[in-house]
């Protein structure tokens, strides 16, 4: 009993980090869109479908994914998204990781990047850049405005 106390509150400790660093992404740019990866099985499906069907809100639930269109004018609690992923699975490692869509301003041009956060690693994996000649430069300024922005929060 006292074991499983114990990795509910690791488990807790890591919902809210997953949740704090979903957050810290506007810090990097513009979120367009927020993907959460689930390891779920097929017999619950339904239930994600029914409970996650806006993706403007709650998210959309698509083929073991949560897709997100963020809509500035409806703040995401990602508390009670990942809070209510757990409560159907049972399971904290059902949260595979975080995929987010960001437009960034760099050296006054747009540049889209796509990020993963994996819910283990406090820093986010830069994934893909549109243009690829930036891509040394973007990592390092992701790297310094997420320490800023982790620094901050804590």
């Amino acid at each position: 009993m006292v074991v499983e106390l114990l990795t509910m509150v690791t488990d807790l400790k890591r919902i809210r980090a997953l949740a704090s660093d979903v957050m810290l992404l506007t810090t990097l740019g513009d979120v367009v869109t927020v993907q959460i990866d689930l390891l779920i099985d097929r017999s619950i499906s339904d239930l994600f479908a029914e409970e996650f069907n806006d993706s403007e809100k709650n998210g959309l639930f698509i083929d073991n994914m949560i897709l997100q269109r963020i809509n500035e004018n409806y703040i995401i609690n990602y508390q009670e998204i990942f809070d209510k992923i757990i409560e159907l699975t049972g399971d904290y490692d059902s949260i595979d990781g975080v995929t987010a869509l960001i437009r960034v301003q760099f050296q006054s041009n747009p540049v889209e990047i796509t990020i993963e956060l994996d819910g283990k690693n406090r820093s986010p994996q830069l994934l893909q850049v549109t243009d690829q000649s930036v891509y040394f430069n973007l990592l390092n300024m992701i790297r310094t405005r997420w320490a800023i922005a982790s620094r901050m929060l804590n």
